[in-house]
């Protein structure tokens, strides 16, 4: 069992991530460039931004949009 120590700014979703893993029999985890997803990083880009969390349930915000045609053109 290799122990890893973490200590960034987000220290506690990680430590919450890594226990939340441990309710399933198996985890496995791929790395995916922020170019794979621009929807993701363009959403984390903008909650650091904003020092915010946002819930869009009926509409899609025009800052991804484009990312979100971009995303699903590669499939």
């Amino acid at each position: 069992d290799q122990q890893e120590i973490y200590n960034g700014n987000d220290a506690a979703v990680v430590m919450d991530g890594k226990q939340i893993c441990t309710d399933f029999a198996s985890v496995s985890y791929l790395h995916c460039f922020r170019e794979v997803n621009e929807v993701a990083d363009l959403l984390a880009k903008h909650s650091s931004l904003s020092r915010s969390s946002h819930l869009w349930e009926d509409f899609t915000p025009d800052f991804i949009s484009q990312a979100i045609v971009n995303d699903l053109s590669i499939i």
